[in-house]
């Protein structure tokens, strides 16, 4: 593409000309013209993006600016390494005939299941550095990067580790600069949620935005999710999801695949539009206790009819009648009663 203009007079002044003149008492310079040539392309076959911008700015008070600036990037696989990124910029800046001339290569390389190595360089006229870091996913709720490095004003190092918790998110960091300073810091961010289905601790995203209170049935220890990572309900079986969308329809899930043994989920998926900064409440079915086969007889002695249903006492179904009165019972919990 080609962008150019163009000033056939000396006195002409754009507004930021204008803005200068009248409130700094002169003009920053004059410009006369200017153009830009750019070339963009992608050759997916390669994996390879190319990216060249030329600038010439010409003034009438002074001596003209050039400006290249050159990307190139490309992502390949080598042996058991897919994925792998390379990417090199450069420029060059002509200003006051004097040139500024820099680059930075990054490489960045996956590193077991969920790492990633990665290394910077940056060289211009005032900087020599390399740098070297590691980035590891632990699991949906622990993340944590190492970086070491050296350049012209000496050493570097730093680290930071993140932990989202069921009642906050909790982020630690550590750098080091030789000769200059080492910083340590760690902070915390959660919020309290009280509505008159009861009060839930949790991580924020953004304090006072849209939030889903999730009920279990007073079943702890439910991982419930909404698009982040899961949450264990607490003790009361209740949790709050904060990664939800204002005026959009949400949806708010168990985790089936993270439930204990002696628990179930009759129904394990909820929905729900907010407006910002309101707070929605969704209850889901679960069913906890102990499983069993059992046989069921009436006090006459009788089987109960083949295909009648078994309630516990908030009248969830916990089992089917076969035949002979056999059934397969889950939610069975001491000293409550089903019917």
């Amino acid at each position: 593409t080609f962008a150019g203009y163009r000033f056939s007079q000396e006195d002409f002044m754009s507004m930021g000309d204008y803005l200068d003149a009248r409130y700094e008492g002169g003009r920053s310079g004059k410009s006369k013209e200017m153009y830009t040539i750019t070339f963009n392309k992608q050759f997916r076959d390669l994996g390879l993006s190319t990216y060249l911008n030329y600038s010439h700015q010409t003034y009438w008070d002074r001596a003209p600016n050039d400006r290249y600036n050159l990307m190139v990037s490309r992502y390949f696989d080598i042996g058991d390494f897919k994925s792998v990124s390379v990417s090199l910029s450069a420029y060059r800046n002509r200003y006051n005939e004097r040139n500024d001339d820099g680059m930075y290569l990054s490489l960045s390389l996956p590193w077991g299941s969920a790492g990633t190595l990665s290394y910077n360089m940056t060289l211009d006229r005032e900087e020599n550095a390399h740098r070297v870091g590691y980035y590891n996913r632990v699991d949906e709720h622990n993340n944590y990067q190492i970086s070491a490095g050296a350049a012209r004003s000496g050493a570097t190092a730093s680290g930071y580790y993140s932990h989202q918790g069921d009642m906050a998110q909790i982020n630690a960091n550590a750098s080091y600069q030789a000769g200059r300073y080492s910083a340590v810091g760690i902070g915390a961010q959660g919020g309290l949620t009280m509505a008159a289905e009861g009060a839930v601790l949790h991580r924020v995203n953004t304090p006072g935005g849209t939030r889903l209170l999730l009920d279990t049935e007073g079943v702890a220890g439910v991982p419930v999710r909404g698009y982040g990572s899961t949450v264990l309900t607490n003790r009361y079986g209740k949790a709050v999801v904060a990664d939800v969308n204002s005026y959009y329809r949400n949806k708010a899930s168990i985790d089936l695949n993270s439930l204990s043994d002696n628990v179930e989920a009759t129904r394990s998926v909820v929905q729900a539009t907010l407006t910002e900064g309101a707070i929605g409440y969704r209850k889901f079915e679960v069913i906890a206790g102990e499983k069993a086969m059992a046989i069921v007889k009436l006090a006459d002695g009788s089987e109960p009819p083949f295909g009648a249903t078994v309630l516990n006492a908030r009248k969830q179904e916990t089992g089917i009648i076969n035949d002979g009165g056999s059934v397969y019972l889950s939610g069975l919990n001491p000293g409550e009663r089903m019917s």
